[in-house]
């Protein structure tokens, strides 16, 4: 299924659903003139607090019998002081160019979400999930600032941005619900 926002095609196709895995891939195309950044390096975060990139890091959520997947800058919610925002890796996008990744689920999935701590951390069973939506968080190259580089754990380089200065900026595509 494809959708369009700005600057942004994203066409989301679920590959395979096998007992308690969906495997699904998607391919984000730039329809702008100028690069976009993808907030698509989610990493996982070890005992040490160092992150570790993850191809298949997601943060996840339940609305009804959907599940909504994201790889996206998540703001903080008001009320709530953090030491450090996670921040996702990015991948640029040059125009007209595509970005194709996929990524594997495995039910039972429990809820992540970077600012959740304090409350209850649901866990979705197969049985509660009907639909699946894909929500990708992508920043404008001439809204970035400053482009940093930094590592994960393993020596991968990655680009980031700072927080403060890419919430305000991000811009969201979102697939249709999709059954599986």
């Amino acid at each position: 299924m494809t959708t369009t926002a700005e600057a942004a095609t994203l066409t989301v196709t679920v590959e395979e659903v096998v007992d308690r895995q969906i495997r699904l891939s998607y391919e984000l195309r730039n329809t702008g003139e100028r690069p976009i950044y993808l907030f698509n390096r989610l990493a996982r975060f070890g005992p040490t607090g160092s992150p570790t990139l993850d191809d298949n890091a997601v943060y996840s959520a339940i609305e009804g019998d959907t599940l909504v997947l994201s790889r996206q800058l998540v703001p903080i919610p008001d009320g709530i002081r953090v030491e450090m925002p996670e921040v996702p890796g990015l991948s640029e996008v040059a125009p007209g160019a595509s970005l194709k990744q996929s990524l594997t689920v495995v039910l039972p999935l429990q809820e992540r979400n970077p600012y959740a701590a304090g409350r209850q951390i649901r866990t979705f069973e197969r049985r509660q999930v009907r639909k699946l939506r894909l929500v990708m968080g992508y920043i404008k190259s001439d809204a970035i600032p400053t482009l940093m580089e930094t590592q994960d754990s393993k020596g991968t380089v990655y680009k980031t941005v700072r927080y403060q200065d890419a919430v305000g900026q991000q811009k969201f595509i979102k697939s249709p619900d999709i059954a599986v």
